[in-house]
This record gives structure tokens, C-alpha cells and sequence, in this order.
């Protein structure tokens, strides 16, 4: 899904439909990690910015969202122009982490039913099934 092309609002419905029948995951931490990893992208990288979403058994969802930036997110002391996304990210998923594809790079994050908030990134394996939000 093209960041530049939707509104924040359209992106949390779509999470929320696709999660309306999994109850093993919290759909508000879900929508609250999209929200913030896309408002990161929006925020602090250039265009073009995506959002792909991919639920697969187990269940597992994986949020990536692709920017043209090749600077890794960091974490900040909080203040009034924000600084808690990535806690809140590192907190409510079980795995999150950054891909460098050259001068570009994907945050993603992903959650399961087994586990929560890890806190730092790490290590992933591609995950390849459907249903998948792009």
C-alpha cells in the first residue's frame, strides 16, 4: 500500500478488517504498531513510502513498511514532538528489526500470539503466505 497515497485512518481500518476474525492476536496493539511505524515513515524518510501486511498460521502478522532512506530508526528521549513509537513498537511486538536494500530500507515488526515485546531488534526469516495487505 502507498503511504503517500492513503490516510492514516484507511491504513488502521485495513488492519482491523483483516484481523476482525483472529482472536489469538490483539488487533489494538496491531493497529497501534502500523500507526507508528507508518507515521515513522511519513515522518522522518523520503518517498516513495509502503505497507505491506502479511497474516500467516500461527497466527503471525508482519507489518513492513519500505521508505527511501537508508538511516535506521533510533530510539529518543520522549518530549512533546514525540520519541515513544519504537518503544511502544518494541514493547507490544515479538520481533522487530531493519532491512537494507541499498539507499532504502524496511522497518517491520511482527506479532504473535506466544509472545510480546521484546524490546531490541532482531533477526528474521521471510515470511511467504496470504492473505497479504500491499
Amino acid at each position: 500500500m502507498d503511504l503517500d497515497a492513503t490516510t492514516p485512518a484507511r491504513l488502521r481500518s485495513l488492519v482491523q478488517e483483516l484481523l476482525a476474525d483472529c482472536e489469538e492476536l490483539s488487533t489494538a496493539d496491531a493497529v497501534q504498531i502500523t500507526d507508528e511505524l507508518a507515521s515513522n515513515a511519513l515522518r522522518h524518510a523520503a518517498a516513495p513510502r509502503t505497507c505491506t501486511i502479511i497474516l500467516s498460521d500461527g497466527p503471525r502478522l508482519r507489518i513492513e513498511v519500505a521508505d527511501a532512506s537508508p538511516i535506521d530508526p533510533r530510539f529518543r528521549s520522549p518530549d512533546a514532538t514525540g520519541g515513544l513509537g519504537l518503544v511502544l513498537v518494541a514493547q507490544m511486538s515479538s520481533a522487530w528489526g531493519v532491512i537494507h536494500h541499498g539507499d532504502r530500507k524496511i522497518v517491520w515488526a511482527e506479532l504473535t500470539a506466544e509472545q510480546r515485546g521484546n524490546g531490541p531488534p532482531s533477526l528474521c526469516t521471510e515470511l511467504h503466505s496470504t492473505p497479504r495487505i500491499n
